[in-house]
């Protein structure tokens, strides 16, 4: 007798060396249909990673476009943040920066020194602030710092007194024009001397920063503290040779930076739209791969099951279960190929273009670019083809398992019973989202989607491996009402449903996943701003605030007027830095507020959280610096826990006004018995709800954009596998389609068969997708109530979610008939 190696050993030469491999091609190629839901997933997924990774490449700090003109620049020293992450640079005094300037003039090569300020300011017409944004804190400079870029004089000439300034020719004013300028005392009224274009390329909509130039001694009032100057060097200079000589003229006060170094320079505003976009990228990205997996798994898992008697011959014909994992794997890895370069083209051509979403929905800057190399590509191209092999590993595996014998006996009946690894996958994802679900639910706000996304990300699967166990039971109670109907029809849907639930499965998988996730997303958005403005507006009951309009915040004077009654809080925010014993130079939030009983200009009131990092303790004395280059030492007088009236470094308003004249009331609180009626047109005033709502409506705005860019992906690449797999199950039942119109059944209803099983699929899986979801969002609703102190409900969106059903049940109707239709015009002899 031969021997199980020996046998396997001569069927390995009758099957012939590489022929997994020439199968695997020659699939491919004549049965390309069945791979099309693989491949544009795969496609979809290397175009959004690609996508991904050049918007990842390109979110880092840029090269302020108003120095592109300036080789170089002195800057001070970083200070670490309190995570230990470079962050602002400490400026140099007005005495510090004069000095150095004075030095760095008499380098070889260095033509003039350019001392850059930046301060709030913001031109207004009728009255009424131009809107700008966070732009106008960094909008106001002397008129030096026009030659950083340079920026030449459209008309006119250059100021000359405090009262004349020039201005952004975008902004539509002319020479000699009186125009009121908002600084941080309040308006000014000024001539316009001249004009300058900040624009690129002459286009108004894509200026960086709308200018607003005024004497330099003017600037130095507004901004005494300097954080850069600019050298303008001889043309006959070498650049290394004078970096090297002012950099020892520096020493260790600063630095010299040139080329790309000179990113230092970007406005801090422009860290936080490059932060939401990294977030918005991450979040697809993450989505993104997910989906992919699920969709190639699913597609290709499908595939095997439709395929059991073609796997059966090729064992029977001497093909090792290797050889036939080797195929299937192969297929995958052409289609991963395949898709991947495609995708990465995809990808490069749909950066650009969501760079101009991010722009537009202002979470990156105006002139914000794409940077291509050919590293996020071809990483994009290796990381399709790890998710399409990784996602036939199950299939293959299953396939190589399949016995000869087994495979022909039970190839006219698909299977319906679950495998041992499919309980223990089943079982284990559960586990895994019940204790993330639990996670999320005690997450903090910024990570609580993340959580949830990955608690349903879990379920998902466990869903569709368990979905076996539940669709018989579902089907039964779903078809009930039709079991007395007369006609073969429905006992024939009924019956093919229970038992093909293998099949009824892999259909409804993709419906779980785009049911979920419409419903985890859109749910979290509608939920979030039910819950955020009740947080917020909870500690403010019985006052009114008085809050900016098109504008970053309150002047000195509309302050003024809106703390006649008595103001119970005006804070001034600023960055101080301080060096602790032991410790870096590190820069801080602060804020211009103290409690009545803690009030003194040398006074400071430091968090509990800052206390235990630092050393410090009530009755301390630190050294403390400033906006201005200056130092004082103040005294902390007591050392509280965090709460809503108080930051982490608390110092009196006065002392914030003296160092640092830039810095604008983000809102004036006022009891709401004393609340000003009339405010000028740069001012609102709000109750306590209208206030968290109004505050909210930023973020909620951009949580509305995020969530409909996700759900379009989520829906997109789900729908290309609920249309798929209902194909390639209309297809893969030629021959079933062919006996039933040979024993009497007409195309029409074969057809409405298939119509209503894809209609009771889609069902299934709207069940399964929201008893999948509901327990995240349950969870994110949970939280919000622990942080809220009151019962938050989950919300959900049911537009969105209809739309999804919708399109889901539209798809898997449409593909399935269109498909069994096309069979059916085929000849009958299919059924032999």
């Amino acid at each position: 007798m031969i021997s199980r190696r020996n046998k396997h050993t001569g069927a390995q030469s009758r099957f012939g060396r590489g022929a997994a491999a020439s199968l695997a091609l020659a699939n491919v190629r004549t049965r390309w249909t069945s791979f099309v839901g693989a491949f544009m997933a795969v496609c979809l997924g290397v175009g959004l990673i690609t996508m991904t990774l050049l918007v990842w490449g390109s979110s880092g700090a840029q090269v302020p476009p108003r120095v592109e003109g300036t080789d170089m620049f002195a800057v001070p020293q970083q200070a670490s943040n309190e995570s230990g992450t470079a962050a602002d640079s400490r400026p140099w005094s007005v005495e510090e920066s004069n000095q150095l300037a004075q030095q760095l003039s008499e380098v070889d090569g260095v033509e003039q020194p350019v001392q850059d300020r930046a301060f709030f300011a913001q031109a207004t017409r009728d009255g009424a602030p131009i809107a700008a944004g966070d732009e106008a804190l960094s909008a106001g400079h002397g008129w030096s710092s026009a030659a950083l870029a340079p920026y030449p004089l459209v008309t006119g000439a250059a100021p000359r007194s405090d009262d004349q300034v020039v201005l952004d020719s975008s902004l539509g004013f002319s020479v000699g024009q009186q125009v009121s300028i908002l600084f941080t005392e309040g308006p000014r009224p000024m001539q316009v001397s001249g004009t300058v274009d900040t624009s690129t390329a002459g286009d108004a909509e894509s200026s960086a920063e709308r200018g607003v130039f005024v004497t330099d001694e003017v600037a130095a009032r507004q901004a005494p503290g300097v954080t850069a100057i600019g050298l303008q060097l001889t043309p006959d200079a070498s650049a290394s040779v004078v970096k090297d000589a002012a950099a020892a003229v520096v020493g260790d006060r600063g630095k010299i930076v040139s080329g790309e170094e000179r990113s230092i320079l970007e406005p801090a505003y422009l860290a936080r739209e490059r932060f939401l976009a990294v977030q918005l990228v991450t979040a697809m990205a993450l989505l993104g791969c997910f989906v992919s997996i699920f969709v190639v798994s699913s597609t290709f898992a499908f595939n095997v099951a439709e395929r059991r008697r073609e796997m059966g011959l090729l064992r029977n014909v001497g093909g090792l279960p290797s050889q036939v994992r080797g195929m299937v794997l192969g297929e995958a890895l052409i289609t991963g190929v395949a898709g991947g370069v495609v995708g990465a083209a995809i990808g490069v051509a749909a950066a650009p273009l969501m760079a101009i979403v991010l722009q537009r929905i202002d979470v990156a800057p105006r002139g914000y670019e794409i940077e291509f190399s050919v590293a996020p590509m071809f990483g994009a191209i290796v990381a399709g083809v790890v998710v399409a092999v990784a996602g036939a590993w199950a299939a293959s595996n299953r396939s190589a398992k399949i016995p000869p014998m087994e495979a022909l006996r039970s190839a006219a009946a698909p299977a319906s019973g679950m495998s041992r690894g499919r309980w223990i996958g089943g079982l284990a994802a559960v586990s895994v989202g019940v204790v993330v679900i639990v996670v999320a639910g005690a997450a903090s706000a910024d990570t609580r989607i993340y959580s949830a996304m990955a608690a349903t990300m879990a379920l998902t699967v466990a869903a569709t491996l368990l979905a076996p166990v539940v669709i018989g039971p579902i089907v039964r109670v779903v078809t009930w009402p039709v079991r007395r109907v007369r006609g073969a029809g429905a006992m024939l849907v009924r019956a093919e449903l229970i038992n093909s639930t293998s099949r009824t499965a892999a259909l409804a998988a993709p419906v779980i996943a785009t049911v979920a996730f419409a419903v985890l997303i859109s749910g979290y958005v509608a939920t979030s701003a039910t819950a955020y403005p009740l947080e917020a507006a909870e500690p403010l009951k019985g006052q009114s605030i008085v809050w900016p309009v098109d504008k970053p915040g309150l002047t000195d004077e509309e302050v003024a007027q809106a703390s006649r009654a008595g103001v119970v809080r005006a804070a001034l925010p600023t960055r101080v830095f301080v060096e602790p014993d032991g410790k870096p130079q590190t820069v801080l939030d602060g804020v211009g507020w103290l409690d009545e009983g803690d009030q003194g200009p040398e006074n400071a009131v430091v968090s509990t959280l800052l206390a235990d990092k630092f050393g410090w303790t009530q009755g301390q004395t630190i050294d403390v610096g400033f906006r201005d280059g200056e130092s004082e030492q103040l005294t902390i007088v007591a050392v509280r826990d965090i709460d809503a009236s108080m930051a982490g470094f608390n110092l009196s308003r006065d002392t914030v006004r003296k160092h640092d004249p830039g810095s604008l009331a983000e809102a004036v609180f006022v009891p709401q018995a004393d609340a000003p009626t009339s405010l000028g047109p740069g001012a609102t005033v709000y109750d306590a709800f209208d206030y968290a709502a109004a505050d909210y409506e930023r973020d909620s705005w951009l949580m509305r954009q995020f969530s409909l860019v996700l759900i379009i992906l989520a829906v997109g690449y789900t729908a290309i596998a609920v249309a798929n797999t209902a194909a390639m199950s209309a297809q893969g039942r030629r021959g079933q389609f062919a006996a039933l119109k040979l024993v009497g059944g007409t195309s029409r209803q074969i057809v409405k068969g298939v119509a209503a099983e894809s209609a009771i699929t889609v069902g299934v899986g709207v069940i399964l997708g929201l008893l999948v979801s509901l327990p995240a969002l349950a969870a994110i609703a949970s939280g919000f109530s622990a942080s809220v102190g009151r019962a938050v409900s989950a919300q959900v969106n049911p537009t969105v979610v209809a739309t999804s059903i919708t399109a889901c049940l539209v798809l898997s109707i449409g593909a399935g008939t269109l498909t069994a239709a096309r069979s059916l015009r085929r000849s009958t002899e299919l059924a032999v």
